[in-house]
């Protein structure tokens, strides 16, 4: 919806001895403008992106990866981009809000019962098993057209699209990153976490919310940090997973132990 404020004659009179005209939030100037070049302020709530499709019952976006992959719009357990949805340690597809060892499915940090591949150590990001259909939280609850996203993916992610770090997506007060369709090549891989963006939400983009950790049963980190799986288990530790992290100081896709929590953010394979 647009609103114009017309500038009254009188108004315009009574400003006219003024050089610019100042816009401010939460004190601090945010745009001037010279109020010689101008007749009329008008201001208008951009609107949202709202999908490139669905998929049984579930939206996605197509932010222009190389390899296809299109992203959902909410994490599992979500019903709006800003929820964090459920949390879930590697593997499992029952959400909890407890995480420990001694209540992971699959074993403890030094016996682990299912996915056990090993490697020869060559990089942190040596890859070995992807979870089982019955084993992924994607699948369990939207269906087979979906599925957790391999660390590849995690990294495209990272690299081909433009990050930019919010306090408050879409006026809900909810802090993290919106994930933009990069509209050229030198803007891939970029992170900005404060100023300003020519990007809007009606921009083709994903939310990804600050939803925290738990810490055993306690969740920290809310508005600061997020993290969310990956399908790929880390063969040069096997009780480690593939999982991605952010904040405003960092994104990365790394190892963690996986009876860590996490939340799930499915993908569409092309």
């Amino acid at each position: 919806m647009k609103k114009t404020l017309l500038v009254l004659a009188a108004f315009a009179m009574s400003i006219a001895a003024m050089s610019q005209f100042y816009v401010y939030k939460n004190g601090s100037i945010v745009y001037r403008i010279d109020t010689g070049v101008a007749d009329s302020v008008s201001f208008t709530t951009p609107s949202v992106f709202t999908g490139s499709g669905m998929e049984s019952g579930h939206e996605y976006v197509d932010l222009g990866l190389s390899d296809g992959t299109l992203w959902a719009t909410c994490n599992v357990g979500a019903s709006k981009p800003e929820e964090a949805g459920h949390f879930f340690a590697w593997g499992e597809t029952s959400p909890k809000a407890s995480f420990a060892w001694n209540n992971y499915k699959f074993g403890t940090e030094n016996n682990m019962t299912k996915y056990t591949t090993t490697c020869s150590y060559s990089s942190w990001s040596s890859i070995g098993e992807d979870l089982e259909d019955e084993d992924n939280a994607a699948i369990t609850y939207w269906g087979d057209k979906w599925t957790m996203p391999a660390d590849g993916q995690l990294e495209d992610l990272i690299n081909q699209c433009y990050w930019v770090w919010t306090t408050d997506y879409n006026g809900s007060n909810k802090s993290g990153y919106i994930i933009y369709r990069a509209k050229n090549e030198s803007d891939k891989g970029k992170m900005i976490t404060s100023g300003g963006t020519s990007y809007t939400i009606a921009d083709a983009h994903i939310f990804l919310p600050a939803a925290g950790i738990y810490v055993n049963d306690e969740l920290l980190g809310v508005g600061e940090y997020g993290t969310i799986w990956s399908s790929d288990q880390y063969c040069g530790d096997t009780n480690k997973a593939m999982h991605l992290g952010f904040s405003t100081e960092y994104i990365y896709h790394d190892i963690t132990e996986r009876y860590r929590s996490s939340n799930v953010r499915p993908v569409i394979n092309k």
